[in-house]
């Protein structure tokens, strides 16, 4: 380890350390509904969002979802609040959207 390089150190602000942690929520989340179209057949295009509902979606949508859209032009369906019986329900037919 003698000849290891020091490990730099990166100052965010607040404001910055949320933009980026936000993003990449935004980016893991669209890739994991990207991801589980199931073995239905279904042509449904773009991905579906799930999310608490009220302000904290649209505030979702604002800041991830929109800018998103317009990037990839990804159509993005929105649900809420989680419900995770219906989420059971459709892993367990085998229907998963």
């Amino acid at each position: 380890m003698n000849d290891s390089e020091p490990l730099t150190t990166t100052k965010l602000t607040r404001q910055e350390f949320l933009k980026l942690s936000g993003a990449g929520l935004a980016g893991a989340t669209l890739l994991g509904a990207a991801g589980c179209r199931g073995g239905s057949g279904s042509a449904a295009k773009g991905s579906v969002f799930t999310s608490y509902g009220d302000t904290f979606q649209r505030a979702q949508d604002k800041a991830w979802l929109k800018p998103y859209t317009r990037e990839t032009g990804t159509e993005i369906h929105q649900d809420s609040p989680t419900d995770y019986a219906k989420l059971q329900d459709m892993v367990e037919n085998n229907k998963v959207i």
